[in-house]
């Protein structure tokens, strides 16, 4: 509840009763990113990053102002409202920031979504929680540009492959990109947590600068 941000889905009140937990929340009338996506098929990139920037703001602001990872970021937890995407579903959410020494506590929780996971999470290692988050969002941006996962999931030494074969990824590329996307695409897709794109250095990309367009 604590999480208040425009682009996030607003919590009113969580109430324990009759052994169940009753959670009120933002109403948001657009459904969710993967039924628009299935619905439009393939976004434009302007609409593409205009969703994208507000989802980024959300996560970025988790991220900064509370040190809160959200660990389950995919398209069915991007709602839309009145044409503005907002950030939902936080029972993953976790604190995991050391604050004495001023960095992320690696997590040994495997919890997210598999088509999501980064090759840390897939590798079932230790793994830098917020990094993984930029990971998924990576393959949310991917998902909005081309209409499908950019690697095969359901096998994580196959996914691990792919990932780590640089000529593989070009070859899923179902629609031509400008070169800015592509440069913030490759950011985030960085298989080193320690080079992969922050949350705070997406927003400040010159394809997020652009800020794209209702459509």
């Amino acid at each position: 509840m604590s999480v208040q941000h425009p682009n996030c889905i607003y919590i009113f009140e969580i109430l324990r009763a009759n052994n169940k937990i009753y959670i009120f929340m933002e109403f948001a009338n657009g459904g969710d990113l993967t039924t628009a996506i299935e619905k439009k098929g393939a976004l434009p990139e302007s609409l593409a990053c205009y969703w994208f920037w507000h989802t980024s703001e959300a996560l970025a602001f988790m991220h900064r102002e509370h040190k809160i990872a959200h660990r389950d970021i995919k398209g069915d937890n991007i709602l839309i409202h009145r044409g503005i995407a907002k950030l939902t579903d936080f029972g993953f959410a976790k604190y995991s920031w050391d604050d004495k020494n001023d960095q992320a506590v690696l997590a040994e929780t495997y919890c997210g979504t598999e088509p999501y996971y980064s090759p840390q999470l897939a590798m079932r290692g230790a793994y830098n929680p917020y990094a993984a988050d930029c990971w998924a969002m990576g393959v949310v941006l991917f998902v909005c540009i081309h209409n499908k996962f950019p690697f095969h999931y359901g096998d994580n030494q196959k996914m691990l492959n792919q990932m780590n074969d640089p000529n593989f990824l070009p070859g899923r590329y179902a629609t031509p990109m400008s070169k800015d996307l592509q440069n913030l695409q490759e950011g985030l897709f960085q298989l080193n947590e320690k080079r992969r794109m922050t949350m705070a250095e997406v927003l400040q990309h010159p394809w997020i600068k652009k800020r794209g367009k209702k459509d």
